[in-house]
């Protein structure tokens, strides 16, 4: 496959999974809301939070590093070198942090910092970080040998298998911990059944890595661990953005008014959907054309992915914004209506993080970590200092106030980083037709949010005449040529075609 067909090839996998992981969470969501209440989802998502710093750290840069070099490297037996390689840092890796947080909770610091129940929770979150560990390595794998099809199973299993597990358990009286349970047990049988998919398609054993690393003892002076430990810090940092804000409310705000901020968070990173996509195929994909030198092509796919990725969250989240107040009571219950003014704070943000997804994936191909860590560093750090100084006096709002202009400045941050890296992300953006795409539709859509008087209606409504107003305005300022959706709808037939054989 050439790169665009390699790189539709891999979206269309990711994305499906993307959409059919997507679609379980919509359904299951509003289930967890309603058997926790808005005070055990707010615990929930402090749990969650935690969990989300921790499986970073426990993975030690496996995602990344597994695709990128697995990608990178033609013969099979180093193909399963690298896999043998990343399976040792998983297991000392997830091994330790999850010893560190049982340690942590169960000593003296955890007791006076945290009540009965949240360090009960936080026990379960250990387990499910020492599953996690294993399952970044099985699912990168999976891509890195361009499997696309069997990673994105695993991760729509795994929303098929949480519900299934937890909610039951929730229901019996195990509340946030029988949730949490559900995580756990899920994991753990995607990595086993992602194993299993992993050595019948590919025959892969885990070998020794003297082809990769001459001497076991220089793991530690590897490229491959020191490119994963840049990305560990790389994702950190990118993981602070969104969890600071949940961390600090905690000791603030009621756990009910943690759990309303939580429902606009996950409203508005809807708008991650695609980028998402775009951001997980992208890295290794891109890694190619690096060690290719070929940097022109890295400029056009990037200016392209950019202009595409604004086009669509912008128009998503003008829609978003305009029905959100009947959206968020209908899916989440009546008393989340409070959720819709932290939800609007957010959008501005989420937008311009959603456009910088595809960008750091594309960098983080190059291998030279240090301009992503700088800039990602600098976000992390307004993010920080903002949420310390607006949560005291502002709450809710103070936080989304903090967090959005966290998210943006990701953005500017990495457009900056990608020019040093040399590429150039805004060459074929067209900035102005996309503004006028985005925003054009507004004051009709707003006329008829308004003028319909049932929820329901005016959501279905405003989203369809968005969505194909949003597309007319595209091809009418061309801002979104003929020629590209003719092409892409050229190439996934193609595609198909190829993967099928």
């Amino acid at each position: 496959m050439n790169i665009k067909q390699r790189l539709t090839h891999g979206f269309f996998y990711i994305f499906t999974g993307r959409v059919g992981a997507g679609v379980l969470t919509v359904l299951t969501t509003p289930l967890v809301v309603r058997v926790l209440g808005s005070g055990g989802y707010g615990d929930y998502a402090f749990a969650m939070a935690v969990y989300s710093a921790l499986r970073t750290l426990a993975g030690g840069g496996v995602y990344e590093g597994a695709r990128k070099y697995i990608a990178e490297y033609p013969d099979r037996e180093d193909k399963a070198a690298v896999f043998s390689f990343y399976l040792t840092i998983s297991f000392l890796s997830g091994a330790t942090i999850a010893l560190g947080l049982v340690l942590f909770t169960y000593g003296a610091i955890g007791t006076v910092l945290l009540e009965y129940r949240l360090r009960n929770y936080l026990y379960i979150v250990a387990v499910m970080v020492f599953f996690h560990a294993f399952y970044h390595l099985v699912r990168s794998s999976l891509m890195g040998f361009k499997l696309e099809e069997y990673s994105e199973t695993m991760y729509v299993l795994n929303r098929v298998f949480f519900p299934i597990i937890g909610l039951p358990l929730a229901v019996i009286g195990f509340h946030v911990s029988g949730i949490l349970i559900g995580h756990a047990a899920s994991t753990f049988l995607i990595v086993s059944l992602g194993y299993v998919a992993l050595k019948r398609q590919t025959n892969i054993r885990v070998r020794g890595m003297r082809s990769i690393v001459p001497n076991p003892a220089e793991i530690f002076h590897s490229r491959m661990f020191r490119y994963g430990l840049l990305n560990v810090v790389f994702v950190l940092l990118t993981k602070s953005l969104y969890i600071t804000d949940i961390l600090l409310l905690q000791p603030f705000v009621t756990s009910e008014r943690v759990g309303f901020y939580n429902a606009s968070l996950v409203v508005a990173e809807f708008l991650w959907f695609v980028p998402l996509a775009l951001q997980i195929v992208l890295l290794h994909s891109a890694s190619q054309l690096w060690t290719e030198g070929r940097t022109a092509e890295i400029t056009a796919v990037a200016s392209n992915i950019t202009r595409y990725t604004l086009l669509l969250t912008g128009g998503v989240g003008i829609v978003l914004a305009i029905v959100g107040d009947s959206f968020l009571p209908i899916y989440f219950g009546g008393e989340f209506t409070a959720s819709y003014v932290p939800m609007l704070l957010l959008l501005p943000g989420v937008v311009g993080f959603a456009v910088a997804r595809p960008i750091y994936a594309i960098g983080q191909g190059h291998g030279n970590m240090r301009a992503l860590i700088y800039g990602t560093g600098g976000a992390a750090i307004l993010n920080v200092v903002l949420n310390l100084a607006l949560i005291p006096q502002f709450g809710v709002y103070g936080a989304a106030v903090a967090t959005s202009v966290g998210y943006g400045s990701m953005l500017i941050f990495h457009i900056l980083a990608a020019k040093r890296l040399g590429f150039n992300p805004l060459r074929n953006v067209r900035l102005g037709r996309v503004v006028v795409t985005c925003t054009g539709p507004i004051p009709i859509l707003w006329l008829i949010d308004r003028s319909l008087e049932s929820n329901v209606l005016s959501i279905v409504v405003v989203t369809l005449v968005g969505l194909a107003s949003f597309f007319l305005l595209a091809w009418a300022t061309r801002a979104l040529s003929r020629s590209e959706v003719v092409e892409v709808l050229e190439t996934v037939p193609r595609v198909r075609q190829l993967t099928s054989r």
